[in-house]
């Protein structure tokens, strides 16, 4: 799937780091917009099998590329890995550089960036939190994650949301004992800080439905 509305960022052995601008209605001179960054699985990555690459799976960068109302308010920020494989520290740091330069250019809210991503790129979501500026991610969302057994586990007070389906549910339950998480509510609706939810979904449709779903983004901080 061609990008039609992105903005291209040099990443690492020649790939891209795509970023969208909020949508223009919500986008007006002096505003800071809030920062989402999204992390793909495994088969997005450039040289993976999924055609749609970053966009696959209606994740937050088709939502952007759509001009969706979930996103329209964010600036969101998508690098692209280009072999398949899990994330690495060196990508941790390549998404600083792009995040730092992004925000500086495009009146991003430093205050208000939020890191989630799918599959390898859900797992990695913990490890980059628990890394080298790490903590500048205000909240942590995670979509059917493949957790490591030594995954991270975020410290007490660190925001976050996990949406698993079946193919994760033994991993996510073993992760949400480690950190304490709580159920959504019977609806799915996350209200509070450390918190799952189980969707009973296959892998990718769990990425559809968790990312088209409006009260995750609400879930996070206002504007």
């Amino acid at each position: 799937m061609a990008l039609q509305n992105a903005i291209h960022y040099p990443w690492p052995e020649g790939g891209d780091c795509f970023v969208f601008l909020p949508a223009a209605p919500h986008r007006s001179p002096g505003d800071r917009p809030p920062v989402l960054c999204f992390l793909h699985g495994a088969q997005e990555a450039a040289t993976g099998s999924n055609p749609d690459g970053v966009a696959g799976h209606q994740s937050p960068a088709w939502h952007a590329d759509s001009h969706s109302a979930l996103t329209a308010r964010f600036l969101v920020i998508c690098p692209q890995r280009r072999t398949v494989g899990r994330w690495t520290e060196e990508d941790a740091r390549s998404l600083h550089r792009v995040l730092d330069r992004a925000v500086a250019e495009h009146n991003g809210r430093p205050d208000r960036i939020f890191l989630t991503g799918f599959s390898y790129g859900g797992d990695a979501v913990f490890w980059f939190a628990a890394g080298d500026r790490g903590d500048r991610f205000q909240k942590l969302w995670a979509v059917d994650p493949a957790f490591q057994l030594h995954t991270p586990v975020p410290p007490p007070g660190r925001p976050v949301l996990v949406h698993y389906g079946i193919a994760m549910r033994d991993a996510a339950a073993r992760f949400t004992d480690r950190a304490g998480l709580q159920k959504c509510a019977g609806d799915g609706a996350p209200v509070g800080d450390r918190l799952v939810c189980d969707l009973g979904l296959s892998h990718v449709e769990t990425c559809r439905a968790a990312y088209g779903d409006a009260r995750a983004y609400e879930w996070l901080p206002p504007v």
